[in-house]
């Protein structure tokens, strides 16, 4: 029997192609949180300002922005968490089976992906990919599924994932 795990974790460096895979995740019939896009279209000023000084934004503040999507029954969160303050307190609030699924590329592929897409944040994103890797190094303490996408297309990539989710448990 499977059993569908009911919260899955994309995380990975910026432009590491999360939230292009977590929109295809749609057809799924999940319920895709994209926090990142979440914060960026919020009217509070505070939040703005961290965004645009590279800060990460407070778990409580995410939640209180994510909270009621979080409770439907079958959530992607896209790009969260992203240190260990925010892994802490999803550990908290997500009393479910949780998954985590990194993507893995180099700082070269992120550069190339994120002169393509053009994103205002993007002009930033040397600091973004610096302040990624002090702050996430306890990824490799977890247990994440790891998945190699610098060779890959935005369709192989998603099959990847698609088929974790519908095999790992």
């Amino acid at each position: 029997m499977t059993i569908v795990p009911s919260v899955v974790c994309i995380i990975g460096k910026p432009c590491s192609g999360k939230s292009t895979t977590s929109k295809k995740l749609l057809r799924l019939g999940w319920n895709v949180i994209n926090v990142g896009e979440r914060l960026r279209s919020s009217n509070n000023l505070q939040i703005q300002r961290d965004l645009e000084n590279g800060v990460y934004i407070d778990p409580d503040t995410i939640m209180s922005i994510i909270g009621h999507e979080f409770q439907k029954q079958k959530v992607i969160l896209d790009g969260y968490p992203r240190d260990v303050k925010q892994l802490e307190y999803l550990k908290e609030v997500a009393s479910r089976n949780t998954i985590f699924i990194e993507l893995l590329c180099s700082d070269t592929v992120c550069l190339q992906r994120a002169a393509k897409r053009r994103r205002s944040d993007d002009s930033k994103i040397q600091q973004r990919l610096e302040k990624h890797a002090s702050e996430s190094k306890f990824f490799q303490y977890m247990d994440t599924i790891k998945i190699d996408v610098s060779a890959k297309t935005d369709t192989d990539v998603y099959e990847a994932v698609k088929s974790i989710i519908e095999t790992t448990y």
